[in-house]
């Protein structure tokens, strides 16, 4: 793994790598460590751009993720044609149940292929159970390169956090 930018969030709407995603690696990795939302009970969510502009049409995107808890429970989240990736969902914003997880981007330059995001993070939910989540999702509105990656919050901001994003290096 190479690492290529890093970044501190100190209350931002959004976390943004814009650049650095080229051909230059075929997997890149974002690493988020103790992310914190300002709103409690909030869902973490991931957009991407191309051609600079970051993607928000009502149909651009698919996912699917499995969620657990201690409560017992767990399920499938989905959605089929959305305005983003739900990666994570309810959590707390408070300091000491952080989010902590990583999102894999295969393949972002490629122009004859749909965009392949996967991802596992864990957290302590706003409910006070330890919760995970490990999901996959793409772009599915063409096969054009992507150049960015958004990372925001359903309401408000993120309070605190840090943001590494790496490229794998080519085999």
């Amino acid at each position: 793994w190479n690492l290529i930018p890093t970044q501190a969030a100190s209350a931002y709407a959004t976390v943004d790598f814009t650049s650095g995603l080229r051909s230059t690696y075929d997997q890149y990795i974002i690493e988020i460590v103790n992310l914190v939302p300002a709103t409690n009970a909030t869902d973490l969510y991931l957009r991407v751009s191309q051609a600079a502009v970051f993607l928000s049409a009502a149909n651009n995107y698919a996912f699917s993720r499995w969620g657990y808890d201690s409560a017992p429970s767990s399920g499938i989240v989905s959605s089929g044609a959305t305005t983003r990736i739900e990666l994570a969902n309810a959590l707390s914003n408070n300091t000491t149940q952080p989010l902590c997880g990583m999102l894999t981007i295969n393949v972002p330059s490629n122009a004859t292929t749909v965009k392949n995001i996967s991802w596992q993070c864990g957290w302590v939910g706003s409910s006070g159970a330890p919760t995970g989540t490990i999901g996959n999702g793409f772009l599915y509105l063409n096969a054009i390169a992507i150049d960015g990656i958004r990372l925001f919050m359903s309401a408000g901001n993120i309070t605190s956090g840090t943001f590494a994003l790496y490229g794998v290096r080519k085999t």
